[in-house]
Parts: structure tokens; sequence; C-alpha cells
């Protein structure tokens, strides 16, 4: 800002953003100086996983979701058929393979629809929506993965199993309603 030989090299502006982009991903940053010796800056940033970003979502859509007075939706898909079609003999590509599950579904989803793979075999979808929406996405998903070619005809219908919870109804937490959504599947019960 200003001309001529005093002009300064910086805004400042350059820390504050970093800091505030650091603190907008739950991070921190530390500064410490010494006289002669200049000034160290040292952050951290928790590392992103599929539950850190489960987690995260969950909340947005929550706030989202009390400014519109829209129940959320937590759908839970079994992969393992389609698992067991697209990689069966190697267990160490199933993180990649459930990725291109929910990749695909991601597809077939609104944008502001939330998609995640979580291990060991589930595709965990967040959506702002009540039952009768919640129902047309289950619908809309088994249509779907049903005309997917890499499992076309290979799985039927009725063998993907998809469980749902509903925030508040179903609970507050999104531990619990993932819990619900996948309670019964994990025995293969519809």
């Amino acid at each position: 800002v200003g001309e001529g030989q005093n002009k300064p090299k910086g805004t400042g502006l350059g820390l504050a953003l970093c800091k505030e982009l650091i603190e907008l991903h739950q991070g921190s940053i530390q500064a410490s100086a010494e006289p002669g010796c200049g000034t160290t800056f040292t952050f951290t940033l928790p590392v992103f996983t599929p539950a850190v970003a489960l987690r995260e979502s969950f909340r947005e859509l929550v706030e989202l979701s009390r400014e519109g007075q829209q129940p959320v939706a937590v759908m839970a898909l079994d992969a393992r058929p389609i698992l067991k079609l697209r990689s069966p003999s190697t267990a160490q590509s199933m993180p990649q393979e459930l990725d291109g599950v929910a990749e695909f579904m991601r597809k077939h989803l609104h944008r502001a629809d939330v998609v995640l793979g979580v291990e060991p075999h589930w595709v965990v979808i967040l959506a702002e929506a009540d039952s009768e929406g919640t129902a047309a996405i289950a619908e809309r998903l088994r249509q779907a993965l049903s005309e997917w070619e890499p499992i076309q005809a290979a799985i039927p219908l009725e063998a993907v199993a998809l469980g749902v919870a509903s925030y508040p109804a179903d609970g507050q937490e999104i531990g619990q309603l993932v819990a619900k959504a996948t309670r019964g599947l994990e025995a293969g019960v519809k």
C-alpha cells in the first residue's frame, strides 16, 4: 500500500488468512520467536478420515436442516455383495472399491447429499429428506445399482440392503444414527 522507497512488502493479511483457514479445518497454529533468529510458525491439522468427514458433514446438514426444519436421513448401504463381485479375491483393494461404489452412487444423488465409503463395507448417505424423500432416494439408488454395468444382473435388486435412520426422530448423534441404519444389515436382514 502506498508508493516510494518505504513501500511495505505485504498487507499483513497472510498470517490472519492462514490462521482462519487452519481453524476452519479444526486445526491450530502457534508462533515462537527468538530475537535475532526469526519466527517459527507451526500448524497442525487433523487427519482426514471418512469418520471425520461423516461427523462434519452431519453437523453441517443438521445446522442447515434447522433453518428449513427438514429432517436429515442417514442411509447405509451394505456394499458387500458389490465388493465381492468387483474384487472377489483380494481384500487389499477393498477401500478403493468401496470408494468406487460411493462415487457411483454420488452421481445419482443431489449435489447437497453426502456419500462416503466407510470401512469395512458401508456406503453412508446423508440427505436432507423426510420419509417420503428417503424412500425415493432408496428406490433411485437400487435402480441405478441394478443397471450399473459392472454388476448388472449379477445382483438381484432385493439383495441391495439399505438401512435408514432419521435425525432427530431416531437419534441426535451420527454414531447412533449409523448404528440404527446398519442394525439388521450385518446379519443380512433387509
